[in-house]
């Protein structure tokens, strides 16, 4: 399959991903957004990032998603980026949705053999217009679903990588897998 095609084929998944949730960019925010983002005071101070990296969060249990390092981390970075505009906290989730169902395609085309495009197009095209996706997507304090998803595609992308010294990267990339959300222990 030449390059052409799997460049169209990945923009159409991105339109997948990002177009059916493109009405909701706009609203505000909802449901657990309001105590895990709005109000919470954790993330008022930009040093308290460095807690969250350094594992500190885990055993705290004054700190809202504190045993989910990777997704505190993002809300840190939302947070510097955009403020408490909920467009951007939007924004974020669908860029990473797009990237998981990117690289969920590109690890079933390696799975399936690099030639085949039907059947990864049509499972990933599947996962990106899913509902099951819908509050992951649309409510940026369900983001943790999203990272686990996206960490846990790269990984098993990398883990079938021909490079020697690559699969490292897969064990690596299921440490932030990890950090969003427990059940990616399965």
């Amino acid at each position: 399959m030449s390059r052409k095609h799997i460049i169209a084929v990945g923009l159409l998944l991105a339109a997948c991903a990002t177009l059916p949730y493109l009405f909701g960019i706009r609203h505000g925010f909802v449901y657990d957004d309001h105590g895990a983002i709005e109000e919470n005071a954790f993330l008022l101070n930009p040093a308290h990032a460095l807690r969250a990296a350094a594992l500190l969060t885990l055993g705290d249990s004054t700190v809202i998603d504190g045993q989910r390092p990777a997704v505190l981390l993002s809300y840190f970075a939302d947070r510097l980026l955009w403020g408490l505009n909920p467009v951007g906290w939007h924004a974020t989730n669908l860029l990473l949705h797009t990237l998981a169902v990117l690289a969920l395609f590109s690890l079933l085309r390696r799975w399936l053999g690099g030639e085949r495009l039907l059947a990864p197009f049509a499972a990933a095209a599947l996962f990106a217009l899913h509902p099951a996706w819908l509050e992951a997507v649309q409510v940026p304090s369900y983001r943790e679903d999203l990272l686990c998803a996206l960490f846990i595609f790269l990984s098993l992308r990398l883990s079938l990588a021909r490079r020697a010294g690559v699969q490292w990267l897969a064990v690596l990339m299921m440490i932030p897998a990890l950090m969003s959300k427990e059940s990616a222990v399965i």
